[in-house]
């Protein structure tokens, strides 16, 4: 229901009535002006135009602004407690601290931390449905491509690749120093490309054992 001013012609005066949206009156202004009406039908026009718009919110914009801000403070300590990591790695592989500082799970925890409190403060009741859009429960580009439409989804997707891109950063430089393979082209590319600077290291390793089999020749063999 709404509330309109109409005007009845039968008494010629003016009155206000509760009628359905469907079968409202014509708007204000294509209402016939008559003396008196007309003055208050001006006056109440003007200032319905004047009425200020009423913005809504489900959160007050403080709150909005201040995880804004937490979730940028959060990527960007995120991704400079990565650097120092990769860093000895790169320049300093074969130093016995750089090997004690890799193995420690204190990163990777931190990182783990850092990422479970975005999450939680990005979920929406939307966000299932948008990573399972489709009746077979499968995720759909369309909407994952709308569940990353927040600040703070973004930035606690950025902290996930950090932590899983260290993690495989980490193994692969384990690795080198178990079977000494060199690494450190490897983990330049896991650094900014992760899943190529895998393959890169695949195939080194693959590369360096294959050489390193002794080669038998048959002149050497014993004869029996």
């Amino acid at each position: 229901m709404e509330i309109v001013l109409a005007q009845h012609r039968a008494n010629g005066c003016s009155a206000i009535q509760m009628v359905p949206r469907s079968t409202r009156s014509p708007p204000l202004a294509t209402l016939p002006s008559r003396g008196l009406f007309s003055s208050k039908l001006t006056k109440f026009q003007h200032k319905r135009q004047s009425r200020p718009h009423k913005i809504s919110a489900s959160l007050p914009v403080h709150a909005v602004t201040s995880t804004v801000q937490l979730s940028s403070t959060l990527f960007t300590l995120a991704t400079t407690l990565v650097m120092p990591f990769y860093t000895i790695m790169i320049l300093a592989p074969k130093k016995t601290w750089t090997k004690r500082v890799i193995e420690s799970n204190i990163p990777h925890v931190v990182l783990g931390a850092m990422y479970t409190y975005l999450l939680s403060i990005s979920w929406t009741p939307n966000t299932l449905h948008y990573m399972f859009a489709t009746k077979h429960y499968l995720p759909e580009l369309a909407g994952i491509t709308q569940m990353f439409a927040s600040t703070v989804t973004v930035a606690s997707a950025w902290v996930h690749l950090l932590a899983a891109d260290l993690f495989v950063g980490r193994q692969i430089y384990l690795e080198g120093l178990e079977h000494n393979i060199e690494t450190r082209h490897s983990l330049i590319l896991c650094l900014m490309f992760c899943p190529i600077g895998m393959i890169c290291h695949i195939f080194t390793k693959a590369l360096t054992l294959m050489n390193r089999v002794p080669k038998v020749h048959p002149e050497k063999i014993a004869a029996p």
